[in-house]
């Protein structure tokens, strides 16, 4: 039996060779990368769109999206969810691309891009330190109204005084009048 011996030399002996990283090296580097990709579950990315899902559309743009991540290989990363236990979490990029082909097929509504707004001016910022602080005090002084322990009303006595305090200064500061105090029937 004659057995013939392939002596070309194989591609990757031809190649010069790299020296590999250290995995700390690498770690570094990926660290120091300025994109970060957000991850989220199927569920939560779903929640953030002002929709009433249906159980098909549900299935119907989870299965593409776990179709489309195994096909691009990409890793098996997994949370835990309260109500539906472990479950894999995919690149928001990834889920987007996959909504919006799908919201364009089925009607869904299209994603809005919020931006947090900015408070380069201090006069808004101020203003929306005001508004926060009011909505606060409203939230604060409904628990005093239901609370029966002595201690947890005056903690919340003293956060709603402070608050209070800092809505006369914030208003003062912007030159705005007091707002008129509501009688107590």
């Amino acid at each position: 039996m004659n057995s013939k011996r392939n002596t070309t030399p194989s591609p990757a002996s031809t190649t010069p060779h790299r020296t590999q990283a250290a995995p700390e090296q690498e770690f570094e580097q990926l660290s120091q990368q300025e994109t970060i990709v957000e991850h989220l579950t199927i569920p939560g990315f779903l929640r953030r769109i002002p929709h009433k899902w249906h159980i098909d559309e549900i299935t119907r743009f989870g299965d593409k999206v776990g179709r489309a991540a195994e096909s691009l290989q990409l890793s098996y990363l997994t949370t835990i969810d309260r109500s539906l236990g472990v479950i894999r979490i995919f690149p928001v990029p990834l889920l987007q691309r996959i909504y919006q082909i799908f919201a364009s097929q089925f009607g869904w509504p299209q994603i809005i891009e919020i931006e947090p707004p900015t408070l380069d001016d201090p006069r808004r910022a101020q203003q929306e330190m005001l508004r926060s602080n009011e909505r606060l005090m409203k939230h604060m002084r409904a628990l005093l109204a239901i609370t029966e322990n002595v201690e947890v009303q005056n903690s919340i006595a003293v956060v709603v005084q402070w608050l209070d305090h800092d809505c006369q200064r914030i208003r003062k500061e912007l030159g705005m009048p007091e707002p008129a105090q509501e009688v107590a029937a």
